[in-house]
């Protein structure tokens, strides 16, 4: 596997990225709004911090993690860390957004097992799927990524995932092409699952 950590460091210097909030993180807000829910949330793989931001500004107390990137923002709590190490259990909304497709299957399934233990937290999820990737990008479960040449995202089917989250409650799950990035509009999959 190329190291994604490196990876993600040189993105974010050279790269022009958003920084208006994505449509994930406006579903998730309407989510936690419609269901009149309160609490905490944290941004696991934060990037840039824009879906932090916006959910600060929507009134929900914030902190975001993430070890690719130094962020400093009045309107939330931010740390460079490693995702396994951080201690989850003061938060009540988990929202990652494209990191399981950044990260090794090793880490995502020690991610899931730490957040399984996580009593009655909600967990928003987005991440790029197999659908419509076609067989000369495959190369088993990952394909070379179309934004660089030095990092590999890992991409899984819904079966797959639904199989991952084994652990915890699917309260919502759809596929669709709901993330378009410049010339991109790739299939990804939403899920909201309970621990």
């Amino acid at each position: 596997m190329i190291d994604s950590l490196n990876y993600w460091k040189n993105f974010y210097k050279k790269n022009e990225v958003p920084t208006s909030e994505s449509d994930f993180a406006r579903f998730t807000v309407g989510y936690i709004k419609k269901n009149c829910l309160t609490g905490r949330l944290i941004d696991v793989g934060c990037g840039n911090g824009r879906d932090s931001r916006f959910f600060a500004a929507s009134g929900i107390s914030t902190s975001a993690i993430d070890a690719s990137i130094q962020l400093s923002d009045p309107s939330f709590e931010f740390e460079c860390q490693d995702i396994i190490s951080h201690d989850y259990t003061d938060f009540q909304f988990i929202y990652m957004r494209f990191l399981i497709h950044a990260i090794t299957e090793k880490k995502l399934d020690a991610l899931l097992e730490k957040l399984s233990k996580n009593n009655s937290s909600l967990m928003f999820i987005e991440t790029r799927s197999t659908r419509g990737i076609t067989s000369e990008q495959k190369l088993e479960t990952n394909f070379r990524s179309p934004i660089g040449t030095e990092h590999y995202r890992i991409l899984y089917s819904q079966a797959y995932l639904d199989h991952k989250f084994h652990r915890l409650n699917t309260i919502f799950k759809s596929e669709g092409q709901f993330a378009p990035y410049r010339t991109e509009n790739p299939f990804v999959l939403r899920y909201i699952l309970k621990s």
